[in-house]
């Protein structure tokens, strides 16, 4: 069976929309890193939905992916509370080496985009072993990207990850490793 978050875990959410946040209430704001939002003002408005109080611990406004084309500044002053968002992208990886945060959990909904997410974090995944919980767009996922939808479990197993399949609804199946 899968673990569930505690409120002591460091979560990086990646992309997460609405419906992860019911996952995320257990844990405090100030240890949640928002990173790669779904689309410009998104976040502002499930900030406002969720009632997040003094905001994130970090976040980051460019995409999370297999490929790092922000190359800025190192400094912490880049992960501003509410970065401007940017058509960058990074890998989690990258994110994790420039801020030193290391996440025990990571909730990702990126639209079909997942497997190159997880290429970008395969040093952190294997180094911090995070929980994870993942939509998986397998349509999306093959259309945009050409990648199949047995290509994300496959990866975090090669990484020794177990997991479980517990729901698909219409189009998206939800997964969560450990």
């Amino acid at each position: 069976m899968a673990p569930s978050l505690e409120p002591t875990d460091k979560l990086f959410v990646i992309g997460t929309q609405q419906d992860w946040f019911e996952y995320t209430a257990v844990v405090p704001p100030s240890q949640i890193s928002l990173l790669a939002p779904p689309c410009e003002g998104a976040w502002e408005e499930l900030i406002e939905d969720w009632d997040f109080p003094e905001g994130p611990s970090y976040s980051y406004g460019g995409g999370i992916g297999g490929l790092t084309t922000d190359h800025d500044s190192v400094s912490h002053e880049f992960f501003e509370p509410w970065p401007p968002f940017s058509k960058k992208t990074m890998e989690l990886d990258v994110f994790v080496a420039r801020t030193g945060l290391a996440p025990t959990a990571i909730a990702i909904d990126v639209m079909g985009a997942e497997y190159h997410v997880l290429v970008g974090a395969r040093q952190t995944l294997a180094h911090y072993r995070p929980k994870i919980y993942i939509s998986i767009y397998p349509d999306q996922g093959f259309e945009q990207f050409g990648v199949e939808e047995y290509e994300v479990p496959d990866l975090l197993a090669k990484l020794g990850y177990e997991f479980d399949h517990y729901a698909t609804v219409e189009d998206v199946e939800y997964w969560s490793f450990w």
